[in-house]
């Protein structure tokens, strides 16, 4: 199944490597079971594609969030985007 949401990133940011400005995004993702095949869109154009997987988040989430991690020199890493209206989250590892 397909599913897809909006994500709006308040900071620069990569995602497995690709460097993602401020912004909103559309994002979209494969379920594999596990594992799924995420793609985030700007402006109708696809800016990038990544491999995550699907865990349960523990509880329902009203609004999308970004968690990251933010290295020494400043740069944030996606590490997981909650879903809202779900209790997944898609993690990248």
């Amino acid at each position: 199944a397909k599913d897809t949401q909006t994500v709006k990133l308040t900071s620069g940011m990569t995602l497995k490597g690709t460097p993602l400005a401020a912004g909103s995004y559309s994002i979209s993702w494969v379920n594999h079971a596990p594992e799924a095949t995420v793609t985030v869109v700007k402006n109708n154009n696809v800016v990038a594609t990544a491999q995550g997987r699907l865990v349960d988040a523990g509880k329902r989430l009203t609004q999308n969030a970004v968690l990251y991690d933010e290295s020494a020199d400043g740069t944030r890493t996606i590490l997981e985007i909650r879903l809202a209206g779900s209790t997944q989250a898609i993690v990248f590892d």
